[in-house]
């Protein structure tokens, strides 16, 4: 738990650091980069095994100005401890999503949207012992995600908040059937 307290902070702080001179436009930009951070919470089958951990993500959005749609490219780190032992699970992926922008309400700064995506996600498992550390393969799975947020101003800067469901179709190993890796992070980001 130390090692994801540690991580939040740093994201966070990271996050601070490379926003801190984008102040900025409320409009819509054609074009955006963003840092998140947060919790990643484990779900179904996959909660079983895995305590919560957390999600660092650099965000590259593109945004129309005559649509609501627009595309956003995520690279995600995702990291879980085990339950049972002293070893740790991750998840690096790269995702394509599509978001679906709703009307700024008259006088708000708050904007919510919706989005969904298709991505590639390479998980290993990664265990310390006396002497090394041992780390599994990597493996490669197609996965789906869909979610909410909110856009938001927040002293000037462009922020969000945002909930996304991901489900990882993991592919059986020999005889051994596995359940699809599933997770929800929940994070705070800062777009320039």
């Amino acid at each position: 738990m130390h090692h994801t307290k540690v991580a939040l902070s740093a994201a966070l702080a990271l996050a601070t650091a490379v926003s801190a001179g984008a102040v900025g436009a409320q409009g819509t930009r054609p074009f955006s980069l963003g840092v998140s951070g947060g919790l990643s919470v484990p779900t179904g089958d996959t909660g079983d095994g895995l305590n919560a951990g957390f999600n660092v993500a650099g965000h590259l959005g593109l945004q129309s100005s005559a649509l609501p749609i627009g595309l956003r490219f995520d690279l995600a780190y995702n990291r879980w401890d085990l339950e049972s032992v002293d070893a740790s699970f991750r998840s690096l992926a790269g995702i394509a999503n599509v978001m679906l922008n709703f009307p700024r309400p008259s006088g708000s700064t708050v904007r919510p949207y919706v989005s969904g995506g298709l991505g590639l996600y390479n998980t290993k498992v990664s265990r310390d012992f006396t002497g090394g550390t041992f780390t599994s393969d990597g493996e490669t799975d197609v996965g789906l995600n869909v979610g909410a947020g909110l856009d938001f101003a927040l002293s000037g800067l462009s922020t969000f908040v945002e909930a996304r469901f991901h489900t990882v179709f993991v592919g059986d190993v020999g005889n051994v059937e596995r359940s699809n890796l599933n997770f929800v992070p929940v994070v705070f980001g800062i777009r320039f």
